[in-house]
């Protein structure tokens, strides 16, 4: 099946092209309308660009985020966004993330079948009711 990378769960902005960008041989099957599935394909997109790219997925991920004005794949302007603030919040929060991460390159480079692993992820899930009243 093919799923367009507008319509996958993520705080990423995807410009508009002439011919839709989509993924093929991927099936999202149910598990919070597929959220989860949707989020490992293009968080594993973003890791290849950045492997391809040479550039840290961090970086990546800031170059792609929502910004002030975009209109996400619901048709909905974002006023006051607010993708960017919590990013670097996690990133403060989470201490020494460069240094922590170098040091797992380091155990990585020196041992050929044991790996280490270190990641924070943004997701973003819209839900909505139709029942007005129950929309957070």
């Amino acid at each position: 099946k093919s799923v367009p990378l507008s319509l996958l769960p993520s705080p990423y902005f995807f410009a508009t092209a002439a011919r839709p960008v989509v993924l093929q041989g991927w099936t999202l099957y149910p598990d919070g309308c597929g959220a989860g599935q949707g989020m490992m394909v293009i968080e594993q997109i973003v890791e290849r660009i950045a492997r391809t790219l040479g550039k840290s997925a961090e970086e990546i991920r800031e170059l792609n985020f929502y910004q002030e004005g975009d209109t996400t794949h619901y048709g909905q302007k974002l006023e006051r966004s607010q993708v960017r603030n919590c990013w670097q919040q996690v990133l403060q929060q989470a201490g020494g993330l460069r240094e922590r991460q170098a040091a797992v390159d380091d155990f990585n480079a020196k041992h050929r079948f044991r790996k280490r692993g270190l990641s924070a992820t943004p997701t973003k899930f819209g839900i909505s009711f139709t029942a007005v009243m129950l929309n957070q």
